[in-house]
């Protein structure tokens, strides 16, 4: 009874997308039928099985065979990043399903294209609303994205055409369909469409308003698919063969989205062709620019050293003047790599935050630096030179991030990362604690023990020196030093280091866990 009253139970109703709608209202309809098929807490692997998948098959169906919008996955992976974000108000961990239940779609939408179609939806930009694009190529891109009617890349009258992928019948036939019916494509794609309308309006929108409000699409403008999937953390999709391989493509400089060096030329996502293509633009492949980053840094580290050991504290050296150009030219293209990206999708590489800390550390060291020449000041170049050693922190590992791409390395990088920020959020606590008990020996020792003796040793004390603190605490105070000293090793040195190191491993346990996703995803 139980087993038919659950088989009973009707699914979410469809929702009708049209192909001019906004990407706002796209993710907005997206999210109701999420939100009613997802309501417990689930697993990649819970959604993927038989079970939980027939709730979101009928909306990968649809999606499938009558939506031709370009922004469909990248409205999915924008409502993943979404669910992710409130998913701290959820103790369930239901928002967090519901995220992974937009990737779980997203990529088995993708499983049903050819390779060209596979290509435009997921390097589809996405606009800004005052773009203005050329006529011919929208009505090209339409009539490609409607050409999969035939799933194949070819017109709806069953014609080839320039955008026909040549191997997506052995990929259609090697990754098969949403339903694992590997002709599914073949079926006519339905042009009509009904009127745009909203579903489940029983559903309380205010926690979800967000999916619904004109600033939706903000953070993701400009950028494509798969730069919206980095910054909404989409990790088991970037993770997927079928994404892997136009990740892989564009790496190896087989996709390439400018065909010429020109001040005319339009940024479009295609294969590139050596007999037509520009062979400076060559220049662009990430795994050329890797290359030359590399290079790069590598004479930047060289200037430094050369700089730091002649150390010439009256005038200034031509490896002094190159050196300045090196940090203005590395500052002037990390700015334009920041206006490109947009803030959010620059957040994302952990190496971001070495390139600001070389800008900075070179913008302190040349301001100080040309204000001590200016005044003759030898205190103040002094410490120019010293601002100047801190570089080398932040340099050296930057040459280094190339090891990135190893597997091993790839995995410990977003380690470091999580471990970091698990330690900072730990700080918080520790420096209350440690400033209450500062405060109490300060005023213990007031009389007896000099205040920069005592600050000392509380700080030996906090790092482990504990029998350095036994030592001092009867000259802090003849009756409570030692009583609160004790107190102190045991709250520092046992409760919160322990504490913290338990905390941190479990951190590190999850991001171990799923270790590829995390290589992939860096």
């Amino acid at each position: 009874m139980a087993a038919e009253l659950k088989l009973s139970t009707p699914l979410p109703d469809v929702p009708d997308i049209r192909d001019d709608e906004p990407f706002s209202d796209v993710a907005r309809k997206l999210s109701y039928y999420i939100i009613e098929a997802v309501d417990s807490p689930l697993g990649w692997d819970d959604l993927r099985s038989s079970k939980h998948m027939k709730k979101l098959q009928p909306l990968i169906s649809k999606l499938s065979n009558e939506v031709h919008h370009e922004a469909i996955v990248a409205a999915l992976l924008a409502l993943k990043g979404h669910f992710r974000a409130i998913e701290s108000d959820d103790d369930r961990g239901i928002n967090e399903s519901r995220g992974l239940a937009c990737e779980v779609v997203a990529w088995q939408f993708v499983l049903t294209l050819s390779e060209r179609e596979a290509l435009d939806y997921l390097l589809f930009e996405l606009p800004k609303p005052d773009d203005k694009h050329d006529d011919s190529d929208d009505e090209e891109s339409r009539v490609a994205t409607r050409g999969r009617a035939n799933g194949n890349g070819r017109h709806s009258q069953g014609e080839p055409t320039e955008r026909t992928g040549l191997l997506s019948e052995h990929r259609t036939a090697d990754h098969g369909t949403a339903n694992g019916n590997g002709n599914a494509n073949g079926a006519r794609r339905s042009k009509s469409r009904s009127s745009s309308h909203s579903t489940n309006h029983h559903i309380p929108g205010e926690e979800y308003e967000a999916t619904g409000g004109e600033g939706f699409a903000d953070p993701f403008l400009n950028l494509n698919t798969l730069e919206i999937a980095a910054v909404a953390g989409a990790k088991k999709f970037l993770s997927q063969r079928c994404i892997q391989d136009i990740i892989n493509g564009i790496w190896n400089g087989e996709i390439v989205f400018w065909e010429k060096l020109t001040v005319g030329a339009v940024k479009k996502p295609k294969y590139y062709n050596k007999h037509l293509g520009d062979p400076w633009c060559r220049l662009r492949v990430p795994r050329y620019m890797k290359t030359f980053e590399i290079f790069f840094f590598l004479c930047f580290l060289g200037l430094f050293y050369v700089v730091s050991i002649q150390r010439d504290m009256k005038n200034i050296t031509v490896a002094e003047v190159i050196f300045y150009f090196f940090i203005a030219g590395f500052a002037f293209d990390e700015w334009s790599e920041f206006r490109e990206a947009g803030a959010h999708f620059y957040a994302t590489d952990i190496w971001s935050l070495w390139d600001i800390g070389i800008i900075i550390i070179g913008l302190v060291f040349f301001i100080t630096r040309m204000i001590g020449l200016a005044h003759e000041d030898e205190q103040l170049l002094e410490i120019s030179f010293s601002i100047l050693a801190l570089h080398s922190l932040f340099l050296t590992p930057r040459i280094f991030s190339l090891l990135s791409l190893n597997p091993y390395y790839g995995t410990l990088l977003p380690c470091l990362k999580e471990m970091g920020k698990q330690i900072i959020k730990f700080l918080g606590f520790v420096l209350i604690i440690y400033l209450g008990f500062f405060t109490t020996f300060a005023l213990l020792a007031r009389g007896h023990v000099a205040l920069r003796d005592t600050s000392i040793t509380v700080l030996k004390v906090f790092f482990g020196g504990g029998v350095i603190g036994f030592d001092i605490a009867p000259k802090i105070s003849p009756y409570l030093g030692l009583p609160v000293m004790i107190v102190f090793v045991c709250m520092t040195n046992q409760l919160l280091i322990t504490s913290m190191m338990a905390y941190v491993n479990t951190s590190l346990r999850q991001v171990l866990d799923s270790s590829r996703e995390e290589y992939l995803y860096v």
